[in-house]
């Protein structure tokens, strides 16, 4: 009886061990999925923008495609800058702003030849000029010389018109004694002494009976 006794108790303690050993074995693999590196899944909705605490300093754009952000490079940078003022289309963008004061230098007494109406037409077209906001300078009856140093021959358009870009337009306008032709051959000559990269428009303007 005494072995027999004596093998049970041997028996319940092997089953007592197992069962504390499965309990070890379920705890350490507890503590190791504990342990396990957490991976999320990649989100299927991408970001808007990646993070753009990498890029340099300075103007950054926003492309098209990718939605990267990127930084200027020097030349986009230096290139000129295109304004558009309230009501301008990007047609006209770019557009010389319109100067309606420009500086018109007179002659020191008016420009008479004998000839009705030539002085009024003279100032009527100087007005025109005026208004049109194309010239910063207007002369009257003033030598290329005033615009083009050492001029030769120093000649004297009735009007000489120096817009912005500084190209330099003449009007004539006729007397009764002028050829409308030769005034417009003498403009020709004019633009060779002025020079094509500031020579610009002619044109005759003829004189306004009765200021009409």
């Amino acid at each position: 009886d005494t072995v027999t006794e004596e093998a049970g108790d041997t028996e319940s303690l092997d089953l007592l061990s197992l069962s504390v050993g499965a309990e070890q074995v379920i705890s350490d693999t507890e503590e190791l999925e504990d342990k396990k590196p957490i991976i999320e899944k990649p989100s299927s909705t991408p970001q808007d923008k990646p993070s753009v605490t990498d890029i340099p300093s300075g103007d950054v754009e926003e492309k098209e495609i990718g939605r990267d952000i990127m930084p200027k490079s020097p030349i986009e940078n230096d290139r000129p800058k295109i304004y558009l003022e309230k009501g301008d289309t990007i047609e006209g963008a770019g557009e010389v702003e319109k100067n309606y004061d420009p500086e018109i230098i007179l002659p020191s007494k008016p420009h008479r030849n004998g000839t009705e109406g030539h002085w009024e037409t003279i100032l009527d077209e100087v007005e025109n000029m005026k208004q049109s906001g194309d010239y910063v300078k207007i002369y009257v009856n003033k030598g290329l010389s005033n615009e083009i140093p050492g001029a030769n021959p120093n000649r004297r358009p009735d009007i000489m018109g120096v817009r912005q870009d500084g190209t330099i337009d003449q009007v004539e306008v006729p007397s009764k004694t002028d050829n409308p032709k030769e005034l417009i051959d003498r403009m020709k000559a004019n633009q060779d002494i002025i020079g094509k990269e500031r020579a610009g428009t002619i044109r005759i303007r003829n004189i306004d009976i009765g200021g009409d």
